[in-house]
């Protein structure tokens, strides 16, 4: 028999009828996800719209868990805290985020702190820097003090950049074996 014809038998025409139905519903199923998708992304969209910071604080938020994986086995580039200090680990930025947009998602000016010197004893600048300067050298020092302090980010880039850097999170966790592969 051909595809898609139903013998006179009242067996086959009700296997026929079952297997439309399910396929419909497959159909529609997919559909109505399809549909979700599109309507969660215009409401992250009209939410970035009505919240002012909202993009940056996703971009922000995903590069700040980069760091603070990257820099997993460090302890703290201020003080003397080893990285197997139980308290909670902070990606700290040498120059602040709000006094220089364009080091704000700059990796060379972000660090893992501990968050009694990030927070607390105001980011410690002087002993973040001798950090810089002992872990790095002096010139990723010299160009964060040198570095252009404005850069406007539009929408679509700082989407971006949050989803380049959750996946290179991921990516990072498999490598050091912090999640199972």
């Amino acid at each position: 028999m051909q595809p898609g014809r139903v013998c006179n038998d009242h067996e086959c025409q009700a296997k026929f009828a079952i297997e439309s139905i399910e396929k419909q519903r497959k159909q529609r199923a997919k559909a109505e996800r399809i549909a979700d998708v599109a309507d969660r992304k215009t409401v992250k969209a009209k939410l970035a719209r009505l919240r002012p910071g909202y993009l940056e604080g996703k971009a922000q938020d995903a590069i700040n868990a980069y760091v603070r994986i990257r820099d997993h086995e460090q302890g703290c580039i201020s003080c003397d805290k080893p990285a197997s200090w139980d308290g909670q680990w902070h990606a700290g930025h040498l120059i602040p985020r709000g006094r220089s947009s364009f080091l704000r998602f700059d990796l060379r000016n972000i660090n893992k702190q501990c968050s009694v010197c990030n927070r607390h004893e105001g980011g410690m600048v002087a002993e973040h820097e001798r950090g810089i300067v002992g872990r790095y050298g002096q010139e990723r020092l010299d160009f964060l003090k040198s570095a252009p302090r404005s850069r406007r980010y539009d929408d679509e880039y700082l989407i971006r950049l949050a989803a380049v850097f959750r996946r290179k999170t991921r990516i990072l966790k498999k490598r050091k074996g912090l999640i199972e592969k």
